[in-house]
């Protein structure tokens, strides 16, 4: 119960907190490569976890 109130409030609190890092960091970078670069690598990392979400949660288990 403890557990999920937690995560409860860490989620209510997300969007805030992106928009408050969001301002502060915006403010700072000029550079249109500093963000083109950084959005590369998040959708990077956003294709690496989705095969790592296939492979072992739709792969596995269809083959095992």
């Amino acid at each position: 119960m403890i557990w999920a109130l937690g995560l409860s409030a860490m989620a209510a609190g997300a969007p805030g907190s992106y928009v408050v890092i969001g301002s502060l960091v915006g403010e700072r970078i000029k550079s249109t490569r500093v963000v083109k670069g950084f959005n590369w690598l998040m959708a990077g990392l956003l294709v690496a976890v989705a095969i790592s979400i296939g492979a072992e949660h739709v792969w596995r288990p269809l083959v095992s």
